[in-house]
C-alpha cells in the first residue's frame, strides 16, 4: 500500500440516543463510548484540501471529555457532537506537513508546514457576514462534528490551515504551531476581555488554556497582577512564572483583592458566586470552559450599579493565529512552554486518552510526535 495514502486514526464509536423530539427536529445524545485505531486508504483528494502528515497533535481536555461518560454512560463533554455509524475521528489541536495539494490550492506548496484551525465556517450565514465566524450558525467542529486530526495523515479543507512554515526550523518552533488553536482561544478570552495595562486578572483553571490566559494577558496586554485558582499542585507550580500568586482554591486571600477581569476556564462554575462582588467597577467576567453546569449568580445588584459585564467566548477565529504567529517567531510568545510532555506515537496518545489522569493531575499541555 501507499504510505501516503494510508493512514491510522484514532476512532471514537458510541451509542446514540434521542432524548428529545420536537416536529423537524431532534435532541441526540451519546452513551458508552469506546476509542480504536482503525487504519484505511485515504479517498482522492478533494480540490479544496491538503493532505497533510501529521507532526504533533496536542491532546485538549475536550478529547478527553468525549472518552469519559457520566454515571448513566453518556459522553461527558458538552460541546456539539455528531458521531456517525462508522465512527468519528477525533481530535483538532496539531501541525503537519502538506504531502499533495487539491487542484484548486494556490496558498500552499508542498513540504509547507501548516497548522489548523478547529473551527469550519459557511461564510454566508449572517454572522459569518458581519465577521463574527466564531459565531457561525452552520459550523462544524473538527474532531467533534467532522473528522478531526488524531491520524497518521488527513486530509484538511485549505481554509482552516495557516502557514508555519517560520516556526518550522526549531522543535519548540513546532511544539508552538501545535499549540496555536489552545492559545488562541486564550488570547480572544483576553481581547474580548479588553484587558488594559495595569489591570488585575483572576482566572480559574491552570490547565492549558489558563495557562496561555496568563501568559497572554502579562506579556502582551499588560495586566500588572494576575491571580490563578488551581487545585492542581503541578499545574500551580508551572503557571507561576506567569502568576503573581496562586492558590488551591477561593481563600480569605483571594476575597480580599478586587479584579477588574475574572476568566473562568475551569468549568468549576461553583467558584463565581462568592467572587462576583470583587470584581471592580466596568469589570469583566468570561466565561470560556464547557462543563455543562448550571451557574446561580448573586450579587446582581453589585452587576447592576458596577456596570459588570459577563460574557461567554467561543473560539479562536478572527486573527489570533496571525498574530501568535507573529509574536512566537519574533520570541515574544513563548507558547512552547506550555508543553510537558510529548507522547511518541498514535498508540501512546490511544493509552492516554483511556487513561487520562497523568494529564491531569502531572501536565499542563501534552503533545504526541505522530510522524
Amino acid at each position: 500500500m501507499n504510505k501516503r495514502t494510508e493512514t491510522s486514526s484514532i476512532v471514537l464509536r458510541a451509542d446514540k440516543v434521542v432524548t428529545q423530539k420536537t416536529i423537524g427536529t431532534q435532541k441526540v445524545k451519546y452513551k458508552n463510548p469506546r476509542i480504536s485505531i482503525d487504519s484505511k486508504i485515504l479517498a482522492p483528494l478533494k480540490p479544496d484540501h491538503l493532505r497533510i502528515e501529521i507532526v504533533y497533535v496536542g491532546i485538549c481536555g475536550t478529547d478527553v471529555h468525549l472518552i469519559q461518560s457520566d454515571s448513566d454512560g453518556f459522553i461527558l463533554t458538552s460541546a456539539p457532537l455528531d458521531i456517525p455509524l462508522d465512527g468519528r475521528l477525533i481530535g483538532h489541536e496539531g501541525v503537519g506537513k502538506v504531502i499533495s495539494i487539491g487542484a484548486d490550492v494556490n496558498r500552499f506548496k508542498l513540504d509547507d508546514y501548516v497548522a489548523l484551525e478547529s473551527i469550519i465556517t459557511c461564510k454566508t450565514c449572517e454572522p459569518c457576514r458581519r465577521g463574527n465566524f466564531n459565531q457561525c450558525e452552520n459550523a462544524k467542529l473538527v474532531g467533534m462534528q467532522t473528522n478531526g486530526i488524531f491520524s497518521t495523515i488527513v486530509d484538511i479543507p485549505e481554509s482552516i490551515a495557516h502557514n508555519v512554515n517560520s516556526l518550522s526550523n526549531k522543535e519548540d518552533g513546532l511544539k508552538a504551531a501545535a499549540c496555536l488553536e489552545p492559545a488562541g482561544v486564550a488570547w480572544l478570552a483576553c481581547n474580548n476581555s479588553t484587558i488594559q495595562a495595569g489591570e488585575s486578572i483572576l482566572i480559574f483553571g491552570g490547565g492549558p488554556i489558563g495557562y496561555f490566559c496568563a501568559m497572554i494577558a502579562k506579556l502582551i496586554f499588560g495586566a500588572s497582577h494576575i491571580s490563578l485558582v488551581e487545585p492542581v499542585l503541578f499545574r500551580r507550580i508551572h503557571a507561576k512564572k506567569w502568576c503573581d500568586d496562586i492558590h488551591e482554591a477561593i481563600d480569605d486571600d483571594v476575597l480580599k483583592k478586587s479584579y477588574d477581569v475574572i476568566i473562568e476556564a475551569s468549568g468549576f462554575l461553583k467558584n463565581l458566586p462568592p467572587i462576583i462582588d470583587r470584581i471592580k467597577p466596568n469589570g469583566r467576567l468570561a466565561l470560556l470552559a464547557r462543563s455543562g453546569e448550571s451557574i446561580t449568580i448573586d450579587g446582581v445588584d453589585h452587576i447592576i450599579t458596577n456596570n459588570i459585564k459577563i460574557f461567554g467566548v467561543r473560539g479562536h477565529l478572527g486573527g489570533a493565529f496571525g498574530r501568535i504567529i507573529n509574536l512566537c517567531q519574533a520570541g515574544r510568545l513563548p507558547i512552547h512552554e506550555a508543553v510537558t510532555n510529548v507522547l511518541s506515537s498514535i498508540e501512546n496518545l490511544q493509552e492516554t486518552l483511556i487513561n487520562p489522569t497523568n494529564i491531569l493531575t502531572k501536565n499542563c499541555k501534552v503533545l504526541v510526535k505522530i510522524n
